[in-house]
């Protein structure tokens, strides 16, 4: 098929959505049907007919809706291959036929058919390299150090069996019951609400709401009435916003010993010297606030980009796929986090979870396309082969991610997210070089 004859029409139909119109004329549309019916021919086995002496007639006849079929997929193929490598604007989506309908086709007949996708969106970029960014000071504090410190004493404090009354941080041995009455009391509740010889410490996280206060002062073979409030978002849902009498029998009070700040203690953590303890968990803090830093400069990028760029049209169909995407992975988080356990938990909050989504999912989409764009302005490529070498290191996790999930791992999506991750990391460094240029410019 001479694809020079064929002529394609080109329409934006909406922002980030263009149709193309191609049409096939007559000559080549029997050109394909031609050479199809003359493979036919070829290797067609008729009764009383050696392969390849069939008649052409009857082949045409006998053959008629396979052959059609074929010179459509030709025609079709041929052709779309050419129309989208002419078109100026790239598919960004799968094309599909317009209105899911392709025409009928006959020899000698030109063969006209329809076809539509979305396109990425034209961005006008901010002067970003005049971009202001808060550099937070990452520095920990003298004070910040103490506190470091002291929170890894208390950590590795000793408890002993006094005979003193309980007081704060104090560890008690109790056995506890509450009066509440249900036929079906998850196992996780069922712990909460009834115990033998367990232990309570009387610090935060508390394990049962008001412990501390209720607690502080009792001493050993005491009995103790409380009515537990349970918070509206307290971890275990069968529980949350109900108030439970408790009787609780105080069996032991131990008291925490904490070590004492000195070289020997410092030795049980791996340093020589309190000297040496202080500058590294100094290090440690400085390491963390850094992190902390990034995430919180990291957000004053985004915002910059967002709200300094010009309105961006979004392409719909790679919004409404944003859209799923992100309402998948809020689920998935929430199950990590065993909030949602049943298809019946996820479907009574999918409506509170898809409130935020659509912002989520339109901001995440623009900022791609602003990123991109930088990336052509700054000329930053990613190199192939730095995609498949950070590919081959998470290649087996995703798989077994996807395992579990009882999904098809897709090797080339996550090719496509890796790319993205890296290209976005590159643009982002560049966006921090031309930030600290204008404050020192400013200074």
């Amino acid at each position: 098929m001479n694809t020079s004859n064929i002529s394609f029409n080109t329409t934006a139909t909406e922002p980030c959505h263009c149709s193309i119109e191609i049409s096939i004329p007559a000559e080549e549309v029997n050109s394909v049907f031609h050479d199809v019916e003359e493979t036919f021919m070829i290797h067609a086995r008729l009764p009383g007919f050696r392969q390849g002496k069939v008649p052409h007639n009857l082949i045409k006849k006998r053959f008629a809706d396979k052959i059609i079929d074929e010179v459509k997929q030709e025609l079709i193929r041929t052709s779309l291959h050419t129309a989208i490598e002419q078109c100026d604007e790239k598919p960004i989506t799968t094309p599909v036929f317009k209105n899911d309908k392709v025409g009928d086709i006959k020899e000698n007949q030109p063969f006209i058919y329809d076809i539509e996708f979305d396109v990425a969106p034209k961005v006008t970029l901010p002067d970003y390299k005049e971009i202001k960014i808060d550099f937070p000071d990452s520095e920990p504090g003298e004070q910040e150090v103490v506190d470091a410190i002291e929170l890894i004493r208390s950590e590795r404090a000793t408890y002993e069996k006094v005979e003193s009354p309980a007081s704060t941080k104090d560890m008690l041995r109790v056995s506890y019951a509450s009066e509440f009455d249900d036929d079906d009391i998850p196992e996780s509740a069922a712990k909460l609400l009834a115990a033998e010889e367990t232990w309570l410490i009387l610090a935060e996280p508390e394990i049962l709401p008001g412990i501390i206060e209720g607690l502080t002062g009792v001493s050993e073979g005491t009995d103790v009435n409380l009515t537990i409030k349970f918070p509206d978002d307290f971890h275990e849902k069968f529980l949350s916003g109900k108030a439970i009498p408790y009787t609780i029998k105080v069996l032991e009070v131990h008291s925490s010993k904490i070590p004492e700040l000195d070289d020997d203690f410092a030795k049980t953590l791996g340093t020589e010297s309190l000297s040496e303890l202080k500058t590294l968990i100094k290090q440690r803090l400085s390491m963390n606030k850094l992190m902390q830093s990034k995430s919180m400069i990291q957000e004053q990028v985004n915002n910059y980009l967002l709200n300094e760029t010009p309105p961006i049209p979004l392409p719909q169909r790679v919004l409404e796929q944003e859209k799923y995407y992100t309402l998948v992975s809020k689920i998935i988080e929430k199950q990590k986090e065993n909030q949602y356990t049943t298809d019946e938990e996820i479907s009574e909050n999918k409506e509170e979870l898809q409130k935020n989504v659509d912002e989520e999912a339109e901001n995440r989409l623009k900022l791609n396309y602003i990123v991109q764009e930088i990336a052509k302005q700054e000329n930053i490529e990613i190199k192939q082969e730095k995609i498949d070498a950070y590919f081959n290191d998470v290649k087996d996790q995703h798989e077994r991610q996807a395992r579990k999930q009882n999904r098809k791992f897709d090797a080339e999506e996550l090719k496509l997210k890796i790319g993205a991750n890296i290209l976005n990391s590159k643009v982002f460094e560049k966006l921090i070089e031309y930030g600290q240029a204008n404050q020192k410019n400013e200074k």
